[in-house]
This record gives structure tokens, C-alpha cells and sequence, in this order.
């Protein structure tokens, strides 16, 4: 038995696909004749570290590193210790979200087993080229307590759409009521497009369901296949959720607490670093610096999570230097847990 409460599946149990031949190399071709789509793949891959490079280069161009070492010399260890705490603080509570989503759909699982797959999640995320890389591991994981593959993914994409959504709402609030922040170019409709865009998808969770009336799919089939068939998988899974509305409820509430967190994590490392600046104040940058973290561009969010606070934080007045050392205390304390999820993940059979 799992910790989750479910019989761990065999061996010859766990679905697999047919051997095939490599067609890759089928007809005698060599690498050279792989497909555009796998150099494509391999391109990307590659600008992805590019990318980060180059930002880090443009960062550390601009920005004096002894004050950047002075300002890391002269961090409040007390302040630094309760943000570390607020990680498996946020982990315990994405563990109950998660854990409600899988019993909507009548899969049981522990606490102890869904916080450690988190901690494993934060471990294997260090390795992956995205910051929400570790949610494959929790995919795995929700397959392991007993949902189905498809349940797998929709659980975990519809638990971080929640969160995304919290977010974003968070963020268009507190810029509404901040004119520094929302004076940063296109920061307030990043946030608003964000906010919108998780409208559409809680709606159609909340009231079109699996199916989608006849109209909505006559204008839908007006777009190029290509770009339609991953939405559709999307909805089609998204739609496993339809009329769970009290778990829907609970989850979100859950993930404004959650983000409320993140906040609250953020806030703590500034005032580590002695950055007089309050909790509301955090909360109108915070959740836009996470956004700009997700975007896929570059390996972990390295480059643009230097760029971002530069920015975010220079618009109260701080200093480019304070802004990285922000960064880089956060990336520390991630991968210091990470480290710990490593030892979760030795310990698993």
C-alpha cells in the first residue's frame, strides 16, 4: 500500500506503450535526418540557456556586485529562517488543495504522501528548464493514489490554474491601489489579460462542463487545427471538474492563501535585506514577479528573475543591487529545500 492509501500498481502493471522501432533511424536514417520537429525541440532547448545568459550578463553589467555582496553581508539571518518556513507552509497547504481535487473525483490520498511529492516535485524541479517542471512528478503521483491519467493531468492543471487565478486577482487588486507599480509599462494589463484568461477557463469549468454548446464549437472550428487540438484536450479534461463547485470553491480560497504566502515570503527576505517596504506594497509585486518567472524562456526563470525585481523594486526606489540580492536569496532558499526534497526522493521505493 501507498502512503496515499492505495496499493502501489506492479511492475507489469504500470501502462506502457507497445515497443515500436525508432523512427528516427528507421530506413538506415542517421541524426541528421530527424525531423524539423525534433531540431526544433533541441533549438528551443538551447535558446532557453541563451536566453538566460544573456539576461544575467545584462544584469550583472549594470549593477555594482560589492554592493550586491555588501547587501547579502548585511541580512537579518531571523527574517531569512521565517521565509525558508513559509515553503513547507505552502507546501502543507497545496497539499490539502490538492488532496480536495482528487477526492472530487472520489480518488483518496494522504497528507503525508501528497507533501512528499511536493518536497520530490521541488527536488526534480532544480533539474527541469521551468519553474513549474516539478508538476509532472505530482501528475505521476495523483496516477500512483488511483486517478486515471487523464484525471492525473486535469487535477494538477486545474490545481494550478486556481492558483495562477488568485494570483492574478491578487495582483490586479493590489496594483489598483498602487500607482508605482501600475505605472511599470503594461504591468497592470498583464495582470488584467492573466486575469481575464483564468476567467474564461473557471468558466468554462463552472458552466459549459465537458461538452461545449453547438455555437461556441461552429466559432471554435474556425481557427487552424493545429492550434485548436491542445485547447481542446485541455477543455475536454478541464470539464472532468464540471458541478464540483463546493471543492472548486474551497480550493480557490485555499489558493489565495496560498499566494498570500508567497507574499508573505517575498516580504520577509526584503526585510531581511533592511527594504522598508510593507506588506501591501509587496503584494502589488510580488505576483507579477512570479508571472514573469513562469514565462518559459529561460532555464528556471534565471535571468528574468533578477530583471524583474530590478524593476518592480527600483519603482519604490530601491537599489538594482538590493533587487538581486533579493533573487538570489530566494534561489538560495529554493534549492536549499529542493536539496531536502532530493533526501524525500532517496527515501522513496
Amino acid at each position: 500500500m501507498t502512503e496515499a492509501g492505495e496499493p502501489i500498481p506492479s511492475a507489469e502493471a504500470v501502462p506502457t506503450e507497445a515497443p515500436v522501432a525508432d523512427p528516427y533511424h528507421r530506413g538506415g536514417q542517421t541524426d541528421e535526418a530527424r525531423p524539423p520537429k525534433k531540431l526544433w525541440k533541441r533549438a528551443l532547448g538551447w535558446s532557453k540557456w541563451l536566453v538566460s545568459a544573456a539576461l544575467i550578463a545584462w544584469v550583472l553589467t549594470r549593477t555594482d556586485l560589492g554592493a550586491i555582496g555588501k547587501a547579502l553581508k548585511a541580512v537579518d539571518p531571523r527574517y531569512i529562517a521565517g521565509a525558508f518556513g513559509l515553503i513547507p507552509l505552502g507546501l502543507v497547504i497545496g497539499a490539502f488543495r490538492w488532496r480536495w481535487l482528487l477526492a472530487a473525483n472520489g480518488v483518496r490520498a494522504s497528507i503525508p504522501f501528497l507533501i512528499g511529492s511536493g518536497c520530490v516535485a521541488s527536488f526534480v524541479r532544480l533539474f527541469l528548464p521551468s519553474t513549474i517542471g516539478g508538476d509532472a512528478v505530482r501528475v505521476y503521483d495523483s496516477w500512483r493514489a488511483g486517478a486515471s491519467k487523464s484525471l492525473a493531468v486535469a487535477t494538477i492543471g486545474v490545481d494550478r490554474l486556481l492558483g495562477l487565478f488568485a494570483l492574478a486577482l491578487l495582483a490586479s487588486g493590489a496594483m489598483a491601489f498602487n500607482p508605482r507599480v501600475s505605472s511599470i509599462p503594461m504591468a497592470r494589463w498583464v495582470a488584467l489579460a492573466a486575469a481575464g484568461g483564468m476567467l474564461v477557463v473557471i468558466g468554462w469549468i463552472f458552466f459549459v462542463g465537458p461538452r461545449a454548446p453547438a455555437w461556441v464549437l461552429s466559432v471554435w472550428r474556425i481557427g487552424p487545427a493545429p492550434l485548436r487540438r491542445p485547447f481542446e484536450k485541455l477543455f475536454a479534461a478541464l470539464g472532468t471538474f464540471h458541478g464540483k463547485h463546493g471543492a472548486l470553491a474551497s480550493v480557490f480560497a485555499l489558493g489565495v492563501l496560498l499566494q498570500l504566502n508567497v507574499v508573505a515570503f517575498y516580504w520577509l527576505i526584503a526585510r531581511g535585506l533592511g527594504l522598508e517596504i510593507s506588506f501591501v506594497q509587496m503584494l502589488a509585486a510580488a505576483p507579477i514577479a512570479v508571472f514573469v518567472m513562469l514565462i518559459p524562456i529561460t532555464i528556471n526563470g534565471i535571468g528574468l528573475r533578477e530583471g524583474i525585481w530590478i524593476v518592480l523594486l527600483g519603482a519604490y526606489g530601491f537599489s538594482e543591487a538590493d533587487a538581486v540580492a533579493l533573487s538570489w536569496i530566494e534561489l538560495g532558499l529554493f534549492v536549499l529545500f529542493g536539496l531536502i526534497g532530493g533526501v524525500v526522493y532517496a527515501a522513496r521505493k
